[in-house]
């Protein structure tokens, strides 16, 4: 079957073809918009919310006339989420390297490498890269085990290989043979000057899925101490697997969502993937409240948001329009949703 490709269009073309087959009114007073932002990014984020349903092939049905003004009020309540994101997942971010960091040297610290645990990171994955056992390894004795609903089972061989890929990055890192990998000046100069770099200076360039990798290569009791690291929370308070495994999921959804504030792209797709009955039950909803907790914790008050902004979503089950858009069974709970995001982020 020949692959159809959508057709480029300039910006009149797509003004006229918003008003030809979505029933999106845009005026050529509008066109300023289009050049701020591709249709990709200013159309495709909010279908889910402006359609009124999905036909049997899933293709996207337009019952209402809408004008383009409602488009844009959704694209600034998007914006006004990845702004609040933003502060909250850097500082979540910094926090997460830096309990791994403590704890991972705490391990070297207290192991058959004391004397030179800040750089016995290299013999400990040189022994790993070279076939040795993980399972007497301070920096990855999980490497072949992964961390599932019912507990800790083998890992399969790709994610094995992919922690291995990770393990191989800061060994050449961490001795100067840094190719295609990313430095900084800091980790140069303590190569030049004493040969190997310290673990908590390369593990200042890993990015957020390198230290979910090395989380996750770590043991049960090491992965509770860095959970209760960033919470703070007394070490008397046990986590079960169960736990860690719920923190893993909350971390991936904050992943995914860093990923879309530091690309400046819309956040709404992500959100609105997958939205449950049940509020408490939605993944991203959990993300953001641990997000929304952690940092009230760190600083004493949380990140400076407009007053009562879940009044930007003013829905409810009677709603019927909002923002000239018609509430329908398709569309409420996602609109329900983001609302309840807003809520917390006021908090």
């Amino acid at each position: 079957m020949e692959c159809v490709y959508k057709k480029f269009r300039l910006v009149n073309e797509q003004i006229d073809y918003l008003r030809k087959y979505k029933k999106i009114s845009v005026t050529h007073d509008d066109e300023p918009y289009f050049t701020e932002r591709n249709y990709i990014e200013l159309i495709n984020p909010y279908k889910e919310l402006i359609c009124s349903g999905r036909d049997k092939n899933g293709n996207h049905i337009y019952k209402n006339q809408i004008g383009f003004s409602s488009i844009l009020e959704l694209s600034k309540i998007d914006d006004y989420i990845c702004d609040r994101l933003f502060p909250l997942i850097r500082s979540f971010e910094k926090r997460f390297r830096n309990a791994i960091v403590h704890e991972v040297c705490t391990n070297f610290l207290n192991s058959k490498y004391t004397d030179k645990f800040g750089i016995a990171y290299v013999t400990d994955i040189a022994t790993i890269l070279d076939g040795g056992e993980s399972e007497g390894s301070v920096i990855a004795p999980n490497l072949k085990y992964v961390l599932t609903r019912n507990g800790y089972n083998p890992d399969d061989e790709n994610r094995i290989h992919n922690k291995k890929s990770l393990l191989n990055k800061l060994l050449q890192i961490g001795t100067g043979n840094q190719t295609g990998y990313k430095t900084n000046r800091l980790i140069q100069n303590a190569v030049k000057s004493q040969g190997i770099a310290p673990f908590w200076l390369i593990a200042s360039v890993l990015d957020f899925g390198d230290l979910q990798l090395l989380f996750s290569m770590q043991e049960k009791s090491v992965q509770e101490r860095i959970i209760q690291f960033l919470k703070e929370a007394e070490k008397s308070q046990p986590l079960s697997t169960r736990d860690i495994f719920r923190f893993m999921g909350r971390v991936e959804r904050i992943r995914k969502m860093r990923n879309a504030v530091n690309h400046y792209v819309p956040i709404f797709p992500l959100l609105l993937g997958q939205v449950q009955k049940k509020m408490e039950d939605d993944q991203d909803v959990q993300a953001i409240s641990l997000l929304k907790n952690l940092d009230s914790h760190w600083t004493g008050q949380g990140a400076r948001c407009i007053a009562d902004a879940a009044q930007l979503i003013n829905i409810n089950r009677q709603t019927e329009t909002l923002y000239g858009i018609q509430i329908t069974n398709f569309n409420r709970l996602k609109f329900m949703k983001l609302k309840g995001i807003l809520r917390i982020l006021e908090k």
